[in-house]
């Protein structure tokens, strides 16, 4: 996944460590391409596709088992008929949705139309490939500082169920289908037996848990990760939490059912599907229904392509379908959703016959900007979408189930949507922005479980309603009053204040005492009140002959008097007050007759004032009493100098480490006289390019602070050697220096394969590597066959040295036919064919023979057919070596071991000494 603002120009985005990450990456469901889907092909040139049978055997099934026979038992009579079928492999069953995968070696039209017409087939489409979640293009928000928590478990109230109902989802079951999960990482803590991994085809592949691409790792950490930080991530770090790997580069169809299957029978009790595609796909509905029929409530991620859009499977009526909200508890720009038309969106009517006409996309939403998670190698980073709205709500599910184990999904779906909280207030109905609104476990688990409502209006003295007002209780749970001044909210049972705290009333606060799922009425009177808040304060210096002014918001102000504080050095003679243009002298009162609204006093020093400090102590007169407040002090300087901010020390590391941190750090001091705010950069490469990370500081006049910068460089950041330059810049001072890149750096050498394997036997693939770089150090290395990873291994060698590493493939996981093996490093790629089974072989060149493999290593030596190798075959290959029939089949004469899409001269030359060789 690729962070979006703080992207580097090379390849990767510098994270910060200590708890935070600079990018607000994007991750969400995915944008899909043109149509949604994209086929299932093979590298052979075969065709994979879904048979979808007219019966739904798992709906209404008791148990998993009964539904994998049932489904079984449906397939029978298709599995022997495609088993007479020459040219088709049944690949994968599955039973969650009554399908069966197969492999043509026809081309897709052709099997497209045989397939069609088998009975008892409904449907066929491919093997289908949603993609990795992509990038979410918002400027990036950081989130708000709420001490131990996130804010999204603040702003949905995580925290307070644990203390009030003693739950952090312990008994509860959480499987994230996803790009997998670092299950090392500190605050990952997966159930036993919770790892699944599954290919392209469905199958499950032995595999110890990893993420190469972090997503699932930051959608586990919000479910239901931990604290190793001192900061709390996830909703529900009591749940087991389970995960599988489902998307590579992307996740086929029969990846992402698979997944689901074994969820369902692993008995979880909620599943997460930060996935997706932007539209409508019918093929996605039967596996969303039987997972839900069978007890597994199935959340998911809206979508990231704004308004007016949703993706499935959130948009399967039966999914839990959630939106994003930011810090400010708005809906994302980037937020999908929509009200989804059931006939005009779906074409699978006979499993959409029971949904309504229409529906919202989404039902709920959760926070889902600038949200901070878990990230592989124990980091953190702040990612934006709503693939991290839907776990904040599988973790709350997860809360709920807790404290409520006997729910249905219905039951927990309606009383999310019932206590969630409206942007537009509680009057407001469900939309395509909030769906129902901004979701409350706490006010969620209180209605599920003791279930009391304390019910009134809020009403001035004069019995008037207030509208918009805040009413809160002891418990922990609020409520926003309507148009009419009335509010609804949940409590336990027990004996609780019910307050509100209105800005321009006095604190009006009642008590109510229920229990046993009682209702009760509590209504609230709300006096008028003298009120302050402050807006701007005092400066910290100001010079003679200058002013300011000192801005409040007032309400039901009678009478304002100010005075100099204890201890000014200042009198009385060196300052005029005034408010809206009347004259305030200190120590005075002036009438202000019940001002309410915004007001400013404003300050003047004279020409002639005393140098030193003054503070001013605030009286405001009003219903309910006086409230005082005391600003500054300020000093009185004669002629001030303006903030500069100059870096008076920095660490000038001349070594940049890759795959390591940079205990970075820099002094700053303002050398001016008047306080100041301003941005303190560091930047590598280029001070006006990407690697620019502002931090700010305030600093008083003559005031020092030293900023610490700890980050970190990705592996394979740059080349190891490579010259670069860093350093700290203000608007006022900037320092640079000169360094190197330093770190590892793996290139492959040597890749020992079989050109030639009989079908069943294990491939092995050496791989020879070189450390170019200037340290030691590991590296991983993948290797992946006909586009599929299979594995990764570490390589691990000194500077100049070379190491190995072996790969083991199992080719019965995969159909007789050609395919490219693919090993990378951090630095590099290099592939190698390999011949699984008989191949057909290129067709003849010259007369009615065709070539033939005389020692079975995979290239066809024997041009002619004769059954022999000589130098009449080299011949004949330079002389045919344009013609299609040797162009258009080039592996089987790549005697070069190079290139095995084109015949060259190389090939010919690599021939000729293979013939010297077996001559002798």
């Amino acid at each position: 996944m690729t962070d979006n603002d703080l992207q580097t120009s090379r390849r990767t985005t510098l994270k910060l460590v200590s708890g935070t990450a600079v990018g607000a990456a994007g991750a969400g469901t995915a944008t899909a391409t043109d149509d949604g889907q994209s086929a299932g092909g093979s590298d052979d040139g075969s065709t994979q596709l879904l048979l979808r049978l007219d019966d739904t055997p798992a709906r209404g099934a008791p148990s998993t088992e009964d539904a994998k026979f049932a489904a079984d038992q449906s397939q029978q009579p298709l599995l022997e008929t495609l088993g007479s079928m020459t040219g088709v492999t049944v690949r994968q069953q599955f039973w969650l949705a009554n399908a069966v995968l197969v492999e043509s070696q026809a081309n897709a039209e052709a099997a497209q139309t045989e397939l069609s017409a088998l009975s008892g087939v409904r449907d066929v489409h491919p093997n289908f490939e949603v993609p990795n979640p992509e990038p979410v293009d918002e400027q990036r928000l950081v989130p708000q500082d709420h001490g131990q928590y996130t804010y999204g478990l603040d702003q949905i109230n995580a925290p307070d169920v644990w203390e009030q109902f003693g739950t952090k989802g312990e008994g509860v079951s959480v499987a994230v289908l996803d790009t997998g999960v670092d299950a090392d990482h500190p605050d990952i803590d997966l159930a036993d037996d919770g790892w699944a991994y599954f290919d392209e085809n469905g199958d499950r592949v032995d595999a110890d848990p990893f993420d190469p691409n972090g997503h699932g790792t930051h959608v586990s950490g919000t479910v239901a990760g931990g604290a190793a930080s001192g900061l709390h991530i996830g909703v529900a770090p009591g749940a087991d939490l389970y995960n599988a790997k489902v998307l590579d580069d992307g996740g086929t169809w029969a990846q992402i059912v698979a997944g689901m299957e074994w969820a369902v029978e692993q008995g979880v009790d909620v599943i997460n599907m930060s996935l997706g595609a932007t539209g409508y796909f019918d093929n996605l509905i039967e596996p969303v229904q039987n997972a839900t029929g069978m007890g597994t409530i199935v959340v998911s991620s809206a979508g990231n392509s704004g308004q007016g859009t949703s993706g499935t499977p959130a948009n399967v009526y039966e999914a839990f379908s959630i939106g994003a909200s930011n810090p400010a508890g708005d809906i994302a720009g980037f937020s999908s959703g929509e009200l989804v038309r059931t006939e005009d969106a779906w074409t699978a009517w006979w499993l959409t016959q029971d949904w309504p006409i229409n529906y919202y996309v989404p039902e709920v939403s959760a926070p889902g900007v600038g949200v901070l998670s878990a990230q592989p190698n124990g980091e953190y980073a702040f990612f934006n979408g709503t693939s991290m709205a839907s776990p904040h709500t599988a973790g709350a599910t997860a809360l709920l189930l807790s404290a409520a184990p006997d729910l249905s999904i219905e039951e927990i779906k309606s009383t999310f949507r019932a206590t969630a909280r409206h942007g537009d207030g509680p009057e407001a109905f469900q939309d395509e922005r909030y769906g129902q609104g901004i979701i409350d476990v706490l006010s969620a688990v209180t209605a599920a479980t003791d279930g009391n409502v304390v019910e009134g209006t809020v009403t001035d003295a004069d019995g008037a309603p207030v509208a918009g007002t805040t009413v809160v209780t002891g418990f922990g749970t609020e409520a926003e009053t309507a148009s009419d001044g009335s509010f609804e909210l949940y409590v336990a049972d027990g004996q609780w204040d019910v307050a509100v705290d209105q800005f321009g009333y006095q604190v009006a606060t009642e008590s109510v005492d229920v229990s046993g799922g009682q209702t009760v009425t509590q209504d609230l009177t709300l006096d008028p009140g003298v009120d302050i808040a402050p807006l701007s304060g005092q400066p910290d210096v100001i010079g003679q002959a200058e002013s300011f002014d000192i801005a409040v918001r007032v309400a039901n102000l009678d009478a304002l008097t100010v005075e100099l504080t204890d201890g000014s050095d200042l009198s009385a003679d060196d300052l005029s007050l005034s408010v809206g243009g009347s004259d305030l002298p200190l120590g005075e009162t002036l009438e202000l007759d019940g001002l309410s609204g915004e007001a400013a006093l404003t300050v003047s020093v004279s020409d002639s004032a005393t140098l030193g400090q003054f503070g001013l102590v605030h009286e405001f007169d009003g219903p309910g009493g006086t409230i005082t407040i005391e600003t500054g002090p300020s000093e009185v300087l004669e002629d001030p100098d303006d903030a500069a901010f100059e870096i008076v020390d920095w660490d000038q590391t001349e070594e940049i480490e890759m795959g390591g941190v940079l205990g970075l750090y820099a002094v700053i001091e303002n050398t001016g006289d008047r306080t100041a705010t301003k941005n303190v950069f560091w930047w590598l490469g280029d001070p006006e390019g990407r690697n620019v990370f502002p931090r700010p500081a305030r600093l008083r006049g003559g005031e020092q602070v030293e900023i610490p910068f700890p980050i970190r460089i990705p592996q394979a950041f740059d080349r190891p050697g490579a010259p670069e330059q860093h350093g700290w810049f203000t608007e006022d001072d900037s320092v640079s220096t000169d360094a190197e890149y330093v770190g590892p750096g793996y290139t492959i050498t040597d890749i020992e394969t079989p050109r030639r394997i009989p079908y069943g036997d294990t491939l092995q693939a050496d791989v020879t590597l070189l450390n170019f770089g200037n340290s030691d150090g590991e590296h991983p290395i993948q290797y992946g066959i006909g586009g599929s990873l299979v594995g990764s291994a570490t390589a691990d060698a000194a500077p100049g040295e070379t190491t190995s590493v072996s790969f083991e493939f199992d080719t019965n996981r995969v159909v007789r036919g050609a395919y490219v093996q693919a090993v990378t490093s951090l630095y590099d790629a290099e592939t190698k064919q390999v011949q699984i089974g008989s191949g057909g072989g290129p067709p003849a060149i010259i007369g009615g023979s065709a070539p033939q493999d005389v020692d079975g290593d995979g290239t066809y030596e024997d041009v002619d057919g004769d059954g022999e190798f000589t130098i009449r075959d080299v011949q004949l290959l330079f002389e045919h070596r344009n013609d299609d029939a040797v162009q258009n089949n080039a592996g089987a004469f790549d005697f070069a071991g190079s290139d095995p899409d084109s015949v060259t001269i190389a090939d010919i030359q690599a021939q000729f000494q293979k013939l010297q060789e077996w001559e002798e």
